[in-house]
């Protein structure tokens, strides 16, 4: 299983090592490769191959951008030499797995179809090894071939100096580090064993492979779903993130000022209203008005058995109009009394 648990390819037989292009392959292998490993890789000038430590294990990825003009993709050869063992992904679905009984001196040849799973389209290939080391001398070599609908087929290997197809290895890994959409950005460039440290595979040291397992592509309902392949690089990511934190603060100062304002017009409609023959005024402009067109000389209302004044007040309004009220009748005036602010002295009266 991968590591995420999901797709395996399953195979459907083999045949033979023998074709022209398969021996190019091998040939490629044995004379251009290079064995790499992950960064920091203690011994790399010789004269002994490094060595790692008990159960030490390197993750690599290598990306392939498809030509635009050969066509469409068809299948993948790989020829690969792992020190000691290793798990192989493409495009995320699993190859080989981990197997802790193979033998260093054993390589593997694979045949796998493109797309991997029926009905895909990709702009690259992604090759996925997982290499673990047992004891001593590790190292994971490679040598891949394309082949396409027209157009010869392209060849690509560990230890090939191009940016484009640049070997990228990690000790540490996440989870779905095989897959296609995952972001491996940061990952640096593997070390690279130099041939005179440590020569490829050769047929005395090693067992040539002389077939090539082969598989066969899973249905199209076999892909998995809802998972996207976006990538974003730090700077993207960061960019993302303030945005968010912005407009966040944006959204939330617009509705502080929202409620604020809300708040205000309920405060200055919160006042009491007077009916003044059936038009609402406010009460202080009512007052106003009343105050400067009522006479200054009305008599203030005397009490008959005692020599001191009572003040009159204003009276409350208390004529109001129905709802129902007929809107033709014509409305008595409302009743006002008023006093003076002074004290009247009472007078004895007439006889």
């Amino acid at each position: 299983m991968s590591s995420t648990g999901k797709l395996a390819l399953s195979r459907k037989g083999g045949r033979d090592l023998n074709t022209p292009s398969d021996q190019a392959l091998l040939t490629t292998l044995q004379t251009k490769a290079n064995w790499i490993w992950c960064p920091d890789t203690i011994g790399l000038d010789g004269p002994d191959p490094p060595m790692a430590g008990e159960g030490e294990q390197c993750i690599v990825r290598n990306k392939f951008f498809y030509p635009t003009n050969k066509g469409r993709p068809t299948g993948a050869t790989l020829v690969i030499a792992a020190d000691d063992y290793m798990a192989l992904y493409v495009d995320g679905v699993e190859i080989q797995p981990a197997d802790v009984e193979h033998s260093w001196r054993l390589i593997y040849a694979f045949q796998v179809p493109l797309p991997v799973i029926q009905n895909q389209t990709a702009s690259s290939l992604l090759l996925g090894i997982r290499g673990i080391n047992t004891l001593g001398y590790m190292g994971l070599i490679v040598a891949a071939q394309v082949a396409y609908e027209t157009g010869d087929p392209d060849i690509f290997y560990t230890g090939l100096s191009d940016d484009a197809n640049e070997w990228r290895g990690q000790r540490l890994f996440d989870e779905g580090w095989e897959q296609p959409w995952y972001n491996a950005d940061i990952w640096r460039p593997a070390d690279k064993i130099s041939q005179s440290v440590r020569p490829p595979p050769d047929p005395v040291s090693f067992s040539l492979p002389t077939a090539v397992a082969a598989f066969e592509a899973l249905p199209a309902s076999a892909a998995p779903g809802g998972r996207a392949p976006i990538e974003f690089s730090v700077g993207e990511f960061a960019g993302i993130l303030i945005s968010s934190v912005l407009g966040t603060i944006i959204v939330g100062a617009i509705g502080a000022c929202l409620v604020l304002q809300w708040r205000r017009r309920a405060h200055r409609s919160i006042e009491t209203w007077s009916d003044n023959g059936g038009v609402m005024l406010q009460d202080h402009v009512l007052r106003s008005e009343l105050r400067s067109s009522l006479p200054h000389d009305i008599p203030s209302t005397l009490s008959e058995d005692s020599n001191r004044s009572t003040p009159a007040t204003l009276s409350p309004f208390t004529q109001m109009v129905p709802s129902n009220a007929d809107q033709s009748t014509d409305l008595a005036p409302p009743m006002y009394t008023y006093s003076h602010s002074e004290t009247v002295e009472s007078s004895p009266r007439r006889k």
